[in-house]
This record gives structure tokens, sequence and C-alpha cells, in this order.
């Protein structure tokens, strides 16, 4: 575990999370069935059997495994996170948004997050800002803030939010198509084409700052 990239420390810590909120785990440990290997091998779990453990050692299995990743620190920090911080100072995006987007984003790319998200059903909006606040561990005002229409994230085309009805969140949230790759890459220059689709005010500042 301890050859984890910064950010798949960070997915694994979130689904975690996501497996220990009640929402999830009564359906868990009802059907021991429910396990995929995305989620186990992405947790650092591969070698652990759902079926033959008991729903109370389960959510101890999980819960060391959490404090485990936690205690962690990855000094290195990959393309993504660093070129994440300097798309975040060109925007001035805090540190609040940056989780929210990259969350949006492992969301897409990481079936073991995905899967264990869908554990929670269809949510709708509201249910969708408490699902977030409870997987990032961040303040629900705040984060109601940030996922305002108005908020920077919303409005710099950054993430797209669908506000109808009940669906699951993969669904409800999705980021930038596009953005996960450019932000893997060694440079920020394909962001600049990206946000510019959008014709938004931070897409123009943020092509004004390469030039």
């Amino acid at each position: 575990m301890k050859d984890f990239s910064e950010l798949k420390r960070v997915g694994a810590i979130w689904t975690l999370r996501a497996l220990l909120h009640p929402r999830a785990l009564r359906l868990i440990q009802k059907d021991t069935s429910w396990a995929a290997d995305e989620i186990l091998d992405f947790i650092g779990l591969q070698n652990f059997d759902p079926e033959e453990t008991k729903s109370k050692e389960l959510k101890r299995q999980f819960v060391l495994k959490l404090k485990e990743l936690e205690a962690i620190t990855v000094k290195e920090k990959d393309s993504f996170i660093n070129n994440l911080n300097l798309l975040g100072g060109m925007l001035g995006l805090s540190e609040m948004e940056k989780s929210i987007l990259t969350f949006s984003l492992l969301m897409q790319e990481e079936t073991g997050l995905k899967e264990t998200l869908n554990f929670w059903g269809d949510v709708n909006f509201r249910e969708l800002i408490q699902a977030i606040s409870w997987v990032l561990k961040l303040p629900l005002p705040e984060v109601s803030q940030a996922m305002d229409k108005g908020g920077l994230l919303r409005s710099s085309g950054l993430i797209k939010v669908d506000q109808r009805g009940s669906q699951n969140i993969h669904n409800r949230l999705e980021p930038l198509s596009g953005l996960g790759n450019a932000l893997h890459g060694p440079h920020l220059k394909e962001v600049e084409g990206l946000l510019s689709v959008y014709g938004n005010t931070k897409g123009d500042q943020l092509a004004r700052k390469w030039q």
C-alpha cells in the first residue's frame, strides 16, 4: 500500500468512507456477495473474503484500513496533483473545490469508487451534497455553497450537475469531458482548449495566462 500514488491513496480513503456510510453499510452487511474485485483491489484488501466475514468484523476491517491509509504520507506528488494545483491557482479554486473536482474525476476513472457509490442508490441533489460532505469529510454548508450553480466549479464548466429527479451519484455529477486526461498529462495546455469551449470568463482568464 505504501507504493500508492497520492491520488490512489485519496481515492481509496474516499471509497472506504463511502463503504462505512450507514446507507452503504446496511446493504453490504445484509448481503456479503456484494464484493467486487475492483473495490477490494482499490482499497488494498485483495486477500479479504467478505463472504466468510461477519458484519461487525467487516466494518472493523474497513475502519482499520481507513486509519492505515490516512496515516500514510506520500511526499512525491504525481502529475495529476501537480497540474490540479496549477489549475487551481490559475482559476482561484479553494482546497475544497479542488477536492470536489478530484472526486468527480476519480469517480469516472476508478471503477472501485464508482461501484461503491452505487451502493448508495439514487440520490437527489440535496443527498448528493450530503454524500460529498461525508466522503470528503468536508463541512456540509461549505460543500453546498461550492456546489451552487453560481459557484466557480459549475460556472467555469469544470463540473456539471444534473439537478433533475433522483439518479445515482456518478450520473448526477460529471466533470468536464477530457479534463482527467489533460490533468494526467505532462502540462496543462490542453485544459485551455477545454475551458474555452464554454466561452466563460474564467476560461478566458486562463487562456490569457498562457499567452
